[in-house]
């Protein structure tokens, strides 16, 4: 139970540190800040990260991911698994559990939120999402089309929206899974772990005009989703999993440094100091 505060109170306040950490290394080179947030949550849980065997490339360019989402900790760990390049979609009640996390990702411009239940108009909400993908620092989106968190290992039927979003705008789909994300901390039975082992698998990149209808897509997606889980969840012992290790570069974002430096880490910095007070 104490671990699991610990991982709790420095997922609240890992951004604070990560932007001091950041602020000296913006005087030499650029920097990606999701990057170095995911980086620094890891380094802190002493995960080591591997990469299973036949994965693909990381596809760096107008790309959605479809992740597995197993807990909290799922944030900061695909973050770094896609070099900082991605915008979160998340649901607003994440904003009550993690205050300071949402100052940082207004901040960031890496979350867009949104109400969990039916949307009337999905066309709209698309748009809106893309939109702020235009606004953004960003040039992909992380989604996890399951619709919830799912500690289970089996697969489950996924959901249309990011396929809608693809099919729509002409973006690709990238199929990122990794396994044991929910070890490092779980909100629903409270515990945690240290050192624990992630796993990852990337699956061939999907383009949109390569089908002619949008259900031959989605079928697509589908089929490669439950293939790439297969190759995640489908040896019941870790050992038997083909891994060599997995290092990630940063990729570039849409900002100057000290573009950066003015719009962001001096807005953060005052919220620190308000929040010392």
């Amino acid at each position: 139970m104490l671990l699991f505060i610990l991982y709790l109170l420095f997922f609240e306040f890992s951004a604070l540190f990560t932007f001091i950490k950041c602020f000296i290394q913006l005087f030499f080179k650029s920097v990606n800040i999701p990057y170095v947030w995911g980086k620094l949550c890891i380094q802190f849980a002493g995960c080591k990260l591997f990469l299973i065997e036949k994965s693909h490339s990381l596809y760096l360019d107008n790309c959605i991911y479809l992740s597995n989402h197993r807990d909290i900790y799922d944030f900061p760990i695909d973050a770094y698994i896609t070099g900082g390049s991605g915008m979160f979609i998340s649901r607003y009640i994440n904003v009550f559990v993690c205050p300071i996390q949402f100052i940082y990702t207004c901040i960031m411009k890496n979350t867009v939120y949104f109400k969990r239940g039916a949307i009337k108009d999905k066309c709209e909400f698309n748009k809106k999402i893309c939109n702020a993908l235009q606004k953004s620092y960003y040039k992909n989106m992380i989604i996890y089309p399951e619709g919830t968190r799912r500690l289970a290992n089996t697969v489950v039927p996924i959901k249309k929206g990011a396929m809608h979003i693809a099919w729509t705008y002409n973006m690709a789909i990238q199929i990122i899974l990794t396994r044991n994300k929910e070890h490092i901390i779980n909100l629903k039975q409270f515990t945690a772990e240290y050192g624990v082992n992630l796993y990852c698998y990337r699956s061939e990149v999907i383009q949109p005009k390569y089908f002619c209808t949008f259900e031959e897509f989605n079928n697509y997606v589908s089929v490669i989703w439950e293939d790439s889980w297969g190759k995640v969840y489908g040896k019941v012992y870790e050992k038997e999993l083909k891994i060599k290790p997995l290092i990630v570069e940063p990729c570039e974002l849409k900002y100057s440094n000290w573009f950066y430096f003015f719009h962001n880490i001096v807005p953060l910095l005052l919220f620190t100091w308000f929040c010392l007070l």
